[in-house]
């Protein structure tokens, strides 16, 4: 996967790395599993286009769980997230203030696009969104 990282598209990446974080491999990570995020972490940075609102969550999520730390990556993913918010949903509103939150990166801007973004959705939110 690492040798055609450029050949993934947008919602593949996302859910690839999905996947490795899933598997809950942040506390022991395999050094392959570790060059995986740090090749898709390249890639991200030289081009966020094309990637939905729920691409971009789906990668800050993987990020943090994966405990990969990566400060010019999520303040990438913030900008391009700022353009894309009004097109979030509940879950992925929650997902991303949870992913930023636990990779330790703050970013006013998003924070306030989100805010912004889940008042009008608050009676959609679960309960575990918004704990």
């Amino acid at each position: 996967a690492i040798s055609s990282m450029s050949g993934f598209k947008p919602f593949e990446l996302s859910t690839l790395l999905w996947a490795f974080a899933k598997l809950g491999v942040a506390d022991a990570m395999p050094s392959d599993v570790a060059s995986l995020f740090r090749a898709a972490s390249q890639r991200l940075k030289e081009n966020l286009a094309g990637f939905t609102f729920r691409s971009l969550a789906t990668v800050a999520w993987a990020f943090a769980t994966a405990k990969q730390r990566d400060t010019t990556l999520f303040a990438g993913l913030a900008r391009e997230m700022c353009s894309l918010v009004r097109s979030a949903n509940c879950q992925e509103i929650g997902n991303t203030i949870w992913a930023f939150a636990t990779a330790g990166h703050r970013d006013r801007k998003l924070h306030h696009a989100l805010a912004q973004a889940a008042l009008p959705l608050m009676d959609g939110f679960k309960a575990q969104e918004i704990s």
